[in-house]
């Protein structure tokens, strides 16, 4: 019938019922809904991404000074540990590993330290006196501190930070110091 009054498909428009029209309306507020909670998503992650992280609370080891030194320390260190500020004096710190650890401002006279993999460790304003260091990996370490005393033969102490250490009386005897 179309054909003989010569229309086209193309001019034929359909007239909306009124329940059509709520159909569309609810998939066009759906869609803004969903647009609306993906920007608050994303606005939402951007904020947390930039808010200042709180500073986590160092949990300084167990040192059971019981017997005589060296004093076995709990738990093992691991990679990264964090015991800056911590009382470590005479401790065994030869078990586990302290590549990366941050010992900032921690007390660590007479800690004994020796083979240890030290790699990369941060030491700043830390007490390091009368410390065993021999053969230690210090490469890339950060010693800006006390090693008065401090026994490190053969360590390993290439591209080392010892800007501003107190090294008197420590014993670098063939200490790698390449670049230190």
């Amino acid at each position: 019938m179309l054909a003989c009054l010569g229309s086209t498909q193309a001019d034929v428009r359909v007239k909306s019922t009124p329940a059509d029209v709520r159909v569309k309306q609810r998939r066009v507020g759906l869609r803004v809904v969903a647009v609306a909670a993906a920007l608050m998503t994303l606005a939402g992650g951007m904020t947390l991404a930039t808010a200042p992280i709180a500073s986590a609370v160092v949990a300084c080891p167990a040192v059971d000074r019981t017997g005589s030194a060296p004093y076995p320390v709990t738990p093992i260190p691991t990679f990264g540990q964090d015991w800056s500020g911590c009382d470590l004096h005479g401790a065994d710190l030869t078990v586990g590993t302290l590549f990366a650890a941050m010992l900032m401002g921690s007390n660590l006279a007479g800690a004994v330290m020796t083979g240890q993999n030290l790699n990369s460790a941060v030491f700043s304003n830390s007490n390091l006196t009368g410390a065993l260091m021999s053969g230690a990996d210090l490469r890339y370490a950060t010693l800006t501190a006390n090693l008065t005393g401090a026994q490190m033969l053969g360590a390993d102490l290439s591209d080392a930070n010892l800007y501003g250490a107190n090294l008197s009386g420590a014993n670098l005897s063939s200490a790698n110091v390449n670049n230190a």
